[in-house]
């Protein structure tokens, strides 16, 4: 083993250990580790990776294996197999890597902030994938024979486009509706159930659902209000837990690198890990938070704090800034940087309708004290 093999290996071994306990961490090693080269030279790889991705579309689910493997081909990872059981972990080992190690690797190197959201440089646009692998832009200039193709109806109400199926459909197809950033939108499937879909969410469903249960499949935020049908239950798929129901509204929470939440607003649901089979049932006002390590917390909150945005606005209630700037972000699709840290964890009470555009919320922002913020080109800087 040459010299440049025995730093790498003691660079991987190094990140390794932080991903296995990344609050053991020291300040010393924390800036050893951002002089070392060899470890920025793995990150900024294992960063390519995820761009990589993304490059194709916002909404695909990361290939972890292929990527993993690209990295662990060019690293030599083989050397520490005895690190890890290949197979199963490996997918859970490169997901964690992608995700950890790009938010650390970016707090690190940001010398003028912490960036907290990126702008997103694909098209901006509702787009629905059939079955076929077809991709369908949503709009008001949609032809009539594509929409009786799909089994559907599009109309436009109050500001937000609705797709509706039919109740009968003449296959059965799996179908996955994107909304981008600064969008949302009003799905009715073929059941009757009526789903609202935050900026930047993704969901999988049926055309028309067969057997015994309804199962759709969410990443991002959406407000559902469910056709009751007690011999077939509605189930929501959403990040590392399950959500199970007869007929019922409540909202989902599940943004890709953030805990879970489901809170109810009117019925009964019953909440489960797939982490650990932990589960819960949860009444009207309740919210429960699935944490990453699988456990349930149930505690009351204000529903029209979490919900509001379905009427439009942004509506946060003793919540952190930072939460805060990540939806305008997310919402306006700008970058957000903090430059003074101290104010990322101020809670603070903040209303905006959120068509009336950015300038405005950031002119609200600007009101409250200790508040400093501004815009630049295509970047919210917290001052």
């Amino acid at each position: 083993m040459d010299e440049k093999e025995l730093k790498e290996d003691e660079a991987l071994e190094q990140l390794l250990d932080i991903l296995e306990d990344p609050s053991s961490i020291t300040r010393e090693e924390l800036d050893g580790l951002s002089n070392n080269k060899e470890a920025i030279g793995m990150l900024k790889d294992i960063t390519d990776c995820k761009d990589a991705v993304r490059q194709e579309s916002a909404f695909l689910v990361p290939d972890v294996d292929t990527e993993w493997n690209r990295f662990y081909a060019k690293h030599s990872v083989h050397r520490f197999s005895n690190r890890f059981v290949w197979g199963g972990i490996i997918g859970m080992a490169a997901s964690f890597l992608l995700i950890f190690l790009f938010s650390w690797f970016g707090k690190i190197y940001q010398k003028d902030g912490i960036t907290v959201c990126t702008a997103s440089h694909n098209a901006q646009q509702i787009t629905l994938r059939t079955s076929t692998g077809q991709n369908i832009s949503i709009n008001n200039n949609l032809g009539a024979g594509t929409l009786k193709a799909l089994g559907t109806t599009l109309s436009h109400r109050k500001d937000t486009l609705e797709l509706k199926y039919a109740k009968t459909a003449r296959k059965v197809e799996i179908h996955v509706l994107s909304t981008p950033r600064g969008q949302d939108f009003k799905l009715q499937l073929a059941d009757g159930t009526i789903v609202w879909l935050n900026s930047e969410t993704r969901i999988e469903y049926p055309t028309v659902f067969v057997g015994k249960e309804r199962v759709v499949r969410l990443y991002g935020e959406a407000y559902f209000k469910v056709a009751h049908d007690k011999r077939h239950p509605f189930i929501v798929q959403a990040g590392n837990m399950q959500t199970r129901v007869l007929g019922t509204e409540f909202n989902i929470c599940s943004y890709q690198g953030v805990d879970s939440h489901v809170t109810l607003i009117e019925g009964s649901v019953e909440v489960k890990s797939s982490k650990n089979r932990d589960f819960t049932r949860i009444k009207p006002g309740e919210d429960a938070l699935v944490k990453s390590n699988g456990t349930i917390r149930v505690k009351d909150v204000d529903v029209d704090a979490i919900t509001y945005w379905k009427d439009g606005f942004f509506y946060f209630d003793n919540v952190p800034f930072v939460d805060i700037m990540q939806s305008l972000g997310r919402w306006y699709n700008v970058n957000v940087v903090f430059k003074n840290e101290k104010v990322l964890n101020y809670r603070l009470r903040y209303l905006c309708d959120r068509k009336s555009g950015l300038e405005y919320a950031l002119k609200l922002l600007n009101k409250m004290n200790n508040i400093s913020v501004k815009l630049e080109s295509n970047t919210i800087i917290i001052q």
